[in-house]
C-alpha cells in the first residue's frame, strides 16, 4: 500500500513526517524537503484486517499537523492517501 503525504510550510521549511501504520511495526520517520511537498511511503501489511494509520508532520519550530486514516486490508493492497493542507 502506498501512502501519499502532502504537506507544506508557509516559510518553506523542510518538514519531518512520522508514520504509524497501526499494525505494530515501528514508526517511520521521513523528511519532506521543500519545494517537493509530497512524500510517498510504501508499507506492506502482513495480515488482512482493519487498521488506523496515523501521520504527524512537524516543522521543528512548533508547527504541527496530524491525521488518522482508516485502512482495511482484504488480502490485496489498495491505495489510500493521507493529505495535509499546510502547517
Amino acid at each position: 500500500m502506498t501512502f501519499s503525504i502532502d504537506a507544506s510550510d508557509p516559510k518553506s521549511r523542510d518538514l519531518e513526517a512520522y508514520i504509524d501504520f497501526g499494525d505494530g511495526t515501528p514508526t517511520v520517520t521521513k523528511s519532506i524537503k521543500d519545494p517537493y511537498n509530497t512524500l510517498e511511503v510504501t508499507h506492506t501489511y502482513a495480515d488482512p484486517g482493519p487498521y488506523s494509520a496515523f501521520v504527524s508532520v512537524s516543522n521543528g519550530e512548533g508547527g504541527y499537523a496530524s491525521s488518522t486514516v482508516p485502512v482495511t486490508i482484504s488480502g490485496t493492497a489498495c491505495p489510500r492517501c493521507i493529505e495535509y493542507v499546510s502547517i
